[in-house]
């Protein structure tokens, strides 16, 4: 399929935002993990993956569904679909938050940190802001302001990083309930600018349609469990290691995690994308779709994959230190796992696009059952690293899983995406010797 101009500009936005606020997240990575004694970091990677699960809940019930219905509905409708989409938001965070402060003292002692209580209190402020921050980034994606969501999303993280930098560079000692607060003036602020920079796509109706209120937590119900069971998925690792061993090697582990995030921003900015492209055009394009993004997320990646595995120990200790050293052999299994990532994951995104989020769902429950499984297994028998080992025997299942219900449903075999990654590459090669002739 060839990619149209419109598109291309939307993955550059799509990217770019992606990329460019993971390497924000990156540095604040850098310089917490200098600020804060291993244990302490371990209780900041447990507290973000508790808060990943509240977050995905509610942009699991509302995000997929709104860019779907308003890239799809007549302009009609979007007036009553904002308006819905905002309401469940505020609901559903409001019980989301209620849940974990009820469940904050439980947590605490699961894994042996205390102030992980007193921190999830603190974090019902963020999410307070994160509703109507993340309204403007649902609505957003559905009219294609990529280029919007990626100015708001800069500003925030970067609030957070120059909080966190004046902080440690000034010698002040930062406590992870400062974390936390840092954490919400930084979404304030990015949500202030967004309201600024994107007040033109606010277009809320005073009365609440109940049918696009059903409408969307109805498609929303199988995105929720999906996104759920993904996150738990992709969890799984760091609450095993938290539980079995200590907070200490959760630091480790999500060193080598860290770095791998590096790669994922170009395979998050492409599939949002195609997301939309596809629930334009419906399941008709869902090979072709399927086959040019997992194509130009592999295109992508692969040259990066092989550059962090051979280099795996050299970067672990500029980004951490000798104290991390560790992290590089999990580093170099994080690797082999992340070149299957697109496969699966765009297949998941896919399906949700064209109207078929129970397929997805089936899949990342089944994931994420056996990944507790072989996690708990790898973690017994080897340490830390026995993390990495069940997730890569889990993707690899995925992907089997996958490639068998492509050729099936679709007559779509492997080579025919591999065809498409290689083709990139010629291109590519093509449009230099075009240009330099």
């Amino acid at each position: 399929m060839a990619i149209n101009k419109e598109l291309a500009l939307r993955s550059i936005f799509s990217i770019s935002n992606n990329l460019l606020n993971v390497v924000l997240r990156f540095l604040s990575f850098f310089v917490l993990i200098r600020a804060l004694p291993k244990d302490e970091f371990g209780i900041w990677v447990l507290f973000l993956v508790v808060v990943a699960i509240v977050e995905v809940v509610r942009n699991g019930f509302i995000k997929n569904a709104v860019v779907k219905y308003i890239a799809s509905s007549s302009d009609e409708n979007h007036k009553s679909i904002q308006s819905a989409s905002l309401l469940l938001n505020f609901s559903i965070s409001f019980v989301s938050v209620g849940v974990l402060i009820l469940i904050s003292t439980y947590l605490s002692n699961f894994w042996n940190a205390p102030q992980l209580k007193s921190m999830f209190t603190w974090y019902s402020l963020t999410a307070f802001f994160l509703v109507f921050f993340s309204h403007l980034e649902f609505i957003g994606a559905a009219v294609n302001k990529f280029r919007n969501i990626l100015q708001i999303n800069l500003i925030r993280n970067f609030s957070f990083l120059l909080f966190v930098s004046l902080s440690y560079f000034f010698g002040r000692k930062i406590e992870l309930q400062h974390l936390v607060v840092f954490q919400a003036i930084s979404v304030f602020i990015g949500l202030i600018a967004g309201l600024i920079i994107m007040r033109q796509i606010i277009n809320l109706h005073t009365k609440i349609s109940n049918y696009w209120v059903k409408k969307l937590f109805h498609f929303g119900k199988y995105v929720v469990g999906t996104n759920l069971g993904t996150v738990i998925f992709t969890s799984t690792d760091q609450i095993m290691l938290g539980a079995i061993l200590n907070t200490e090697s959760v630091a480790i582990y999500n060193t080598a995690i860290r770095i791998n995030n590096l790669i994922d921003a170009p395979v998050m900015g492409i599939s949002n994308v195609f997301y939309t492209h596809s629930s334009e055009k419906g399941e008709s394009s869902f090979t072709t779709v399927y086959v040019s993004s997992v194509g130009a997320i592999l295109s992508i990646i692969v040259p990066l994959l092989i550059f962090i595995y051979i280099f795996s120990g050299q970067i672990i200790y500029i980004v951490a230190g000798s104290n991390y050293s560790d992290s590089a052999n999990i580093l170099r299994v994080t690797m082999l796992y992340t070149f299957f990532i697109p496969f699966v994951r765009q297949f998941g995104t896919l399906s949700d696009s064209i109207g078929k989020p129970q397929i997805n769902l089936i899949l990342t429950i089944f994931a994420s059952l056996i990944n507790i499984f072989f996690s708990y297994i790898a973690v017994t028998k080897f340490g830390v690293i026995g993390a990495a080992y069940g997730t890569l025997t889990t993707y690899i299942v995925n992907f089997t899983i996958v490639l068998i219900y492509l050729k099936r449903t679709y007559n779509l075999i492997l080579t025919d995406i591999l065809k498409a990654f290689v083709g990139n590459y010629f291109r590519i090669y093509q449009f230099l010797i075009k240009r330099n002739s």
